[in-house]
């Protein structure tokens, strides 16, 4: 009897810890997305969105890891196989937008070093010497 009664809280706590880690994700993404729209906002139109695009991309990608923590912890509470093989599939996909995220976060980087190379480049050929004509 207190095997099936520990069982059934274990349940509940589980279920709720899990809808707390998929609110977590959603503030997380909520929130990174108001910042990151003001951000984009107060851009000026010829700098490039690289890095607001990265930090998107990284908000997304944190708040993907509290939503798969969420459904790796409901894996306690499955009592059926086909809901095993449906959560199976949900952390399949999930496990794969969060690949491709950080893929794209890889190039965005990559990009984002481009951009700056590029910035640094201008700025010192703005600050050296001009070459001056000697036959005027």
């Amino acid at each position: 009897m207190s095997i099936v009664l520990a069982k059934h809280w274990m349940e509940i706590f589980v279920e709720y810890l899990t809808i707390l880690l998929e609110f977590f994700g959603a503030v997380i993404i909520i929130v990174g997305a108001v910042i990151i729209f003001v951000r984009f906002i107060q851009l000026p139109y010829h700098e490039p969105s690289t890095s607001i695009r990265l930090r998107l991309e990284r908000t997304l990608a944190l708040a993907l890891e509290f939503y798969l923590a969420a459904e790796i912890l409901k894996t306690v509470t499955i009592h059926d196989p086909s809901d095993l093989i449906t959560l199976g599939v949900i952390v399949v996909l999930r496990s794969v937008m969060a690949l491709m995220i950080h893929w794209e976060m890889g190039h965005d980087m990559h990009v984002l070093d481009v951009e700056k190379q590029f910035e640094r480049n201008v700025q010192f050929s703005k600050h050296s010497p001009e070459e001056t004509n000697s036959g005027d």
